[in-house]
């Protein structure tokens, strides 16, 4: 199975009338203002990252309204093969005890594709599409991205979901035993940890959120400028680190990597400078 992909970061269409407009700007404000120019074009057609307001006035939004339609364009020749996006979920929901290269395995797939279908299920990316829960690092979600809660097999699912659905229910029933195992183990990692819901399926995924009470000043005050607020972006992109050494990706740089491209895009949306520096704090911290 293949499929090709729209991805932003790799090009975009420059324009004649930006350079034009960039010469206009090293004349009269000078080089240095230029190439800031340049490069805030550069950086928003590839990662759409924003621009600051003092620069935007000199490179305007029609500019960015002609750059966004041109990647709209370039979007329109890529398209996601639900064929294999389906056979990704279902593997999962069918056998929540693969890792991430197992399910690539078995479907002859990159596990880099796995895991982009599993990041966007756990965003409700799916929710039009399909129609089960999954379990995802001991984690079980709804389609909406709702974190289901509650102990052993009772749960408290979101209103808007359909509980009825026969395929969700014979998921169910199908991991009925591993979850109460989950539980049972669960309970016993956190026993005593302060502001964790021992009694959760998730509960050992909620442990994981707690960063050490020694991180770096410097760290711990990064403005990451993302949609969520600055300490959960740092204890989600710490347990994604965690989460991605525990499937078995090769390399810290790789890991690093994708927590750049995941968290300066999509949902988050963070600050590509800070998400960075971030992402290697947390390669240099995890490689000892």
């Amino acid at each position: 199975m293949s499929e090709k992909e729209f991805d932003r970061g790799k090009c975009f269409t420059f324009f004649a009338s930006y350079r034009k407009q960039g010469e206009r700007i090293k004349e009269i404000l000078g080089p240095e203002k230029a190439l800031e120019y340049y490069e805030a074009v550069i950086d928003y057609g590839l990662y759409a990252k924003p621009i600051d307001n003092n620069l935007l006035l000199y490179v305007g939004d029609t500019l960015l309204e002609t750059i966004d339609s041109s990647q709209e364009k370039r979007s329109r020749a890529f398209g996601e093969n639900m064929t294999i996006t389906r056979s990704i979920l279902e593997t999962v929901r069918d056998h929540p005890e693969y890792s991430q290269n197992q399910v690539a395995q078995e479907l002859q797939i990159s596990k880099g594709k796995v895991n982009k279908v599993l990041t966007k299920y756990r965003a409700g990316g799916y929710a039009d599409d399909v129609d089960f829960n999954l379990v995802i690092n001991k984690v079980e979600y709804t389609p909406d991205g709702t974190v289901v809660s509650g102990t052993g097999t009772n749960y408290n699912t979101n209103t808007n979901y359909n509980n009825n659905n026969n395929s969700t229910d014979r998921y169910r029933d199908h991991q009925r035993d591993r979850l109460d195992g989950l539980v049972a183990g669960s309970l016993g990692r956190v026993a005593g940890a302060p502001n964790v819901v021992a009694s959760a399926p998730n509960s050992a995924d909620a442990a994981r959120l707690r960063l050490p009470d020694d991180l770096p000043e410097d760290i711990r005050n990064i403005k990451f400028e993302a949609r969520i607020d600055d300490k959960s972006m740092l204890e989600v992109m710490d347990r994604d680190y965690r989460d991605y050494l525990d499937d078995g990706w090769e390399t810290h740089e790789d890991i690093r990597d994708k927590l750049i491209e995941k968290f300066t895009t999509g949902f988050y949306c963070g600050d590509k400078d800070k998400v960075t520096a971030y992402a290697e704090f947390l390669m240099e911290h995890y490689k000892i």
